[in-house]
């Protein structure tokens, strides 16, 4: 199928739009262009770098290109195809990624100055290998917070993100950039990382998608950090795909994840014989108005549809989930905690388990300090705990299909950088509240390993995105990930952002 040219724009012959809405278009439309012979990988990676130059110096997105060497690539992927060889389901498109993945010619700095300088090249991370060897072409890596370690994507070394919905707020953390970079049209498919909501929370903000996995089913090799002499896997920790829609994650889970496959999408999906549990409230994690109103109208589109929709929340104590949750996660994000800095904690701890009795909030820095100075015994209880609450979730989805959550309480925040997470305070109707309570709605799936699909619900009067998190038992991501493209397409999707960035 031909292609004709009206100056700098370049139409199809089916289609009256100009081809830059395509960097707006699904990835698999994208392949699919790609595979009738109506758009070229060199094409699609310069019209994606044109929307990069666009948009970016607004967003602050993207922090990295290596554009040289991803035209040089896309020259070779076109010649394969011409020649009959495809490598896989990303042939000739155009991608960024996480800033905590490596890539070869461009070594993950997690925004830490300490990591700047890496020797090059390094070897691939291990999803970035899978990626390239299905044929997809990394061009940049995208903004995170220092060591992906909170829920704004701002660092000393490439500064702050902002969000395509409104400059003055963030696109989250910590995989910030990727959700903005999606948002805005600059790539069709990222990976990311998520152990305290890394990529719901973002998904959350900039009204985009993620799929959470099951823990331990896609390899975290050469993300960073832990730092990169550390050859194990992290526990909470996972790698998912984020996009714009559900179909295209199921297109990244068959790439990224060994073994998987991607399942059928489109008219055949179905709610009917659904039992969907939804859990939207719950005293001890207030929810803002606007991010109720926009969960309250998703709910009754369910209770509207074919599915059976029940009102109910696991038989599990928020208090103790969140008591376990943060005694697995604290000890992992101190990892790399200097070691001085460790030895003082240790010194102080006597003193802080007793101050703790005293404290109305699991967010504050005695805690914090406590459980990041764990013993291993002491671990090992935590981890006890951690099973029986699995065990309470394994017996809840004997019932339920899938559990609807909140993912976090506000729509996405305004930029505020000061102080440390345990300093900061997010305020919505009228009340004040620890910036942690960030790990409220996110605890369930992360601390019990299961996998979770974010998708958008609405938006709020003012026009921010909020979305939803659909949660499965562990191992049922891809019956998980057919249950979110169908509530995917009762609630609307992705929608275009209208803010000025330069080029709407």
């Amino acid at each position: 199928m031909g292609r004709r040219s009206t100056g700098r724009l370049v139409f199809h012959e089916r289609c009256s739009r100009p081809v830059s809405d395509i960097c707006f278009q699904p990835a698999w439309r994208q392949m699919e262009a790609l595979n009738l012979g109506t758009i070229t990988s060199v094409e699609l990676l310069n019209l994606h770098v044109d929307q990069f130059n666009r948009v970016n110096k607004t967003i602050n997105a993207v922090i990295k290109t290596d554009l040289e060497r991803a035209r040089q690539h896309a020259n070779a992927l076109d010649r394969m195809r011409a020649d009959g060889k495809i490598l896989g389901p990303l042939h000739g498109l155009p991608m960024t990624i996480k800033d905590t993945f490596d890539v070869d010619n461009m070594p993950a700095t997690a925004g830490a100055p300490e990591f700047a300088n890496r020797a090059r090249p390094v070897e691939d991370a291990n999803v970035v290998m899978r990626v390239k060897a299905s044929g997809g072409l990394i061009w940049g890596k995208t903004n995170v917070p220092y060591l992906a370690g909170e829920w704004q994507s701002f660092n000393r070394l490439f500064g702050q993100t902002n969000n395509p919905y409104n400059l003055d707020v963030t696109p989250g953390g910590s995989s910030g950039g990727s959700a903005a970079a999606l948002a805005s049209g600059i790539t069709p498919v990222e990976i990311g990382s998520d152990i305290g909501g890394s990529l719901r929370i973002p998904s959350h903000f900039t009204g985009v998608c993620a799929l959470k996995p099951t823990f331990g089913l896609v390899s975290q090799h050469g993300h960073v950090p832990p730092s990169p002499e550390y050859a194990g896997e992290v526990d909470l920790n996972v790698v998912g795909p984020m996009a714009r829609t559900v179909r295209d994650l199921k297109i990244m889970r068959s790439v990224i994840q060994a073994g998987a496959t991607a399942t059928q999408s489109g008219f055949a999906l179905s709610l009917e014989n659904k039992r969907l549990a939804v859990w939207a409230e719950q005293e001890e994690w207030p929810l803002s108005t606007a991010v109720q109103e926009v969960i309250s109208s998703a709910v009754r589109e369910l209770e509207a549809s074919e599915a059976e929709v029940v009102r109910v929340k696991p038989d599990v104590d928020p208090k103790e989930l969140m008591d376990v949750y943060l005694g697995l996660l604290i000890p992992v994000v101190a990892m790399d905690m200097p070691q001085l800095r460790s030895v003082g904690l240790k010194l102080l701890r006597p003193i802080l388990k007793r101050l703790q009795k005293y404290e109305k909030s699991q967010f504050t820095d005695g805690n914090w300090a406590v459980k990041a100075t764990l013993s291993h015994h002491e671990w090992m209880q935590i981890d006890g705990r951690r099973a029986a609450l699995k065990r309470i979730l394994r017996d809840f989805f004997k019932s339920y299909d899938a559990l609807i959550m909140p993912i976090s309480a506000t729509p996405a925040i305004p930029h505020n950088t000061r102080g440390t997470v345990l300093e900061r305070f997010i305020t919505f109707d009228g009340k004040s509240h620890p910036y942690a309570t960030h790990l409220n709605w996110i605890s369930l799936a992360s601390a019990l390993h299961l996998p979770a699909v974010s998708i958008p619900a609405g938006r709020t009067p003012s026009g921010l995105p909020v979305g939803i998190q659909i949660i499965g038992p562990q191992n049922s991501d891809a019956r998980l990930l057919d249950i979110a493209e169908a509530i995917e397409g009762l609630l609307g999707g992705y929608r275009r952002p209208t803010t000025d960035l330069g080029v709407y």
